[in-house]
């Protein structure tokens, strides 16, 4: 008798852009110890909204969060098949994205505007306020910046980069640059 698994049994991954994992059918004659690889005559997976699968490969790709049955049909007739589990964690495909508004601030020296993180989930047309973990100018001579809020006070004439920080432990930031003018 001949049996069959999918290696990997169960596997894990993120719902990062291109997250993907190679299924192998795998077949051994009973109590011969030895484990080749097999070919199913296609995949399938039970949850598309987690992965989807290449009926041929066998390769799943991270769609969004959740779990799934990866099947290898061996034998469609008489049902013989083998399993694994696919667990996906993370945001799933939609990024967001991010910027300062206003996009190009403008003030004259002695004045203050108060900036605002803005995201929107890639595919929508709506943009929605958001906070930043923390907000940095890179010339306080020209500018300063209340690194809670985003309120920007001119203090010079020129230009200062502003960064509003969403993760630092992933790098993710917005910039925007502010020009400062003479006195209004």
């Amino acid at each position: 008798m001949t049996m069959y698994v999918v290696s990997p049994e169960e596997h894990s991954m993120t719902a990062d852009s291109g997250s993907w994992v190679q299924f192998q059918l795998r077949s051994s004659v009973e109590g011969s110890g030895q484990w080749d690889d097999a070919t199913p005559q296609y995949w399938m997976i039970d949850n598309e909204s987690v992965a989807s699968i290449d009926q041929t490969s066998g390769v799943a790709t991270a769609v969004g969060p959740g779990t799934a049955n990866v099947t290898a049909v061996v034998d469609a007739e008489t049902n013989e098949v083998a399993f694994a589990t696919l667990t996906v964690t993370g945001g799933g495909s939609a990024l967001n994205y991010y910027v300062i508004s206003p996009e190009d601030p403008s003030i004259g020296v002695g004045e203050w505007i108060q900036l605002q993180l803005r995201s929107s989930v890639e595919g929508s047309n709506t943009w929605d306020d958001a906070s930043a973990q923390y907000w940095t100018i890179d010339d306080t001579s020209v500018a300063t910046i209340d690194q809670g809020t985003g309120a920007v006070t001119a203090v010079g004439e020129g230009t200062a980069n502003v960064t509003a920080v969403i993760d630092a432990d992933t790098n993710q930031v917005a910039f925007v640059q502010v020009t400062v003018t003479g006195a209004v």
